[in-house]
């Protein structure tokens, strides 16, 4: 028999097309930080629309035309990823990646009323050139709305202690009326039940039933490497699904089981590792570090999957994202400006 290792496994499939697009591991998450885009500008003061054309490098300010562009370049690289799997995950009640957010900045001088009407002015003006350039990509409103990750009425401009300072005297400063679009492109990641089992016989390859203070056989350096190899929350999920189905035992009971005596720099590793991949999924994190009160033996690690952890007596400590709901009749948010 011979023995592949990972990448091995991964090339010889998709060689041989036995690996295809539609396999049951992938879904949609964010691309790596690097790969985001911040369109960075300022507003005229007192304005809430950019000029059609005519940027300028000295102010800061962006032309119409350009943050268009801009969006555009932006966001169509991740179309077919939304066209594939968006109507799935929400006839699933499943949150989709919302990859656009607004960030709208006023200055603190002035009226702190006038401030606040020019702050949702311009988050309103933002959103329809945002919703121009959807259309343009062919997406329904509702989607395009589903992909962003705040309602306008949720931004506030700046603001000042008014009991202390008089904001109508105070100088006007522009860095306060920067406002920024980040766009984080979509991607599709995530293994497949082969390369599951793959990280399933890793980690057993790497278990010993000597593991104690005096004698240990554990591999913690293999079982590492293999957790390294998942990408995503269903990959967790199914690798947990994995051990309790052949080993009867959860992945956190495996590990805290096998990680017995380690140091604390192995534990945090692999929460790290473990969350790292539930955060490509908008999940926030699933894994923490349960300190250890023994004089002899390791911190423990707490799993939580499907919004309970699997230790007694450790409360859930995140928040799954909220989908924004539609209105049908409108194709908008419930409550927002234009309702």
């Amino acid at each position: 028999m011979r023995l592949l290792n990972f990448t091995q496994f991964v090339n010889e499939n998709i060689n041989n097309n036995n690996i295809y697009e539609e396999t049951t591991g992938l879904e949609p998450v964010f691309t790596p930080d690097p790969d985001s885009t911040h369109i960075s500008f300022c507003f005229g003061i007192g304005q809430s629309k950019l000029k059609l054309t005519g940027s300028s490098v000295a102010t800061g300010e962006l032309s119409e035309t350009d943050v268009k562009a801009l969006l555009k370049r932006a966001i169509e690289p991740s179309k077919g990823v939304i066209i594939k799997f968006y109507e799935e995950y929400v006839k699933s009640n499943r949150t989709f990646p919302a990859m656009v957010q607004f960030y709208v900045g006023t200055s603190s001088s002035g009226d702190a009323t006038a401030n606040a009407q020019e702050a949702e002015n311009r988050m309103k003006y933002l959103t329809g050139l945002y919703l121009q350039v959807m259309r343009e990509l062919a997406f329904k409103d509702d989607v395009s709305y589903r992909l962003m990750t705040q309602a306008p009425k949720n931004y506030k401009p700046a603001t000042v202690n008014n009991n202390v300072i008089d904001s109508k005297r105070l100088k006007e400063i522009p860095e306060e009326r920067i406002c920024q679009i980040i766009i984080n492109p979509i991607t599709t990641m995530g293994r497949d039940s082969g390369a599951i089992d793959f990280v399933h016989g890793e980690l057993s390859k790497a278990s010993s039933i000597i593991n104690t203070i005096a004698g240990d056989n554990v591999d913690e350096d293999k079982i590492v490497d293999a957790l390294r190899l998942l990408q995503t929350y269903s990959d967790i999920a199914d690798l947990d699904r994995s051990l309790q189905t052949v080993r009867r035992e959860s992945l956190e009971k495996f590990l805290n089981t096998q990680l017995a005596y380690r140091d604390s720099a192995d534990i945090a590793t692999i929460v790290s590792i473990l969350n790292t991949a539930s955060n490509r999924s908008g999940k926030g994190n699933v894994a923490k570090v349960i300190p250890s009160n023994d004089v002899v033996g390791s911190d423990k690690i707490a799993i939580m999957l499907n919004g309970d952890y699997a230790q007694p007596g450790v409360a859930p400590y995140y928040t799954q994202p909220v989908q924004r709901n539609i209105n049908p009749s409108t194709n908008r948010p419930y409550n927002s400006s234009a309702d």
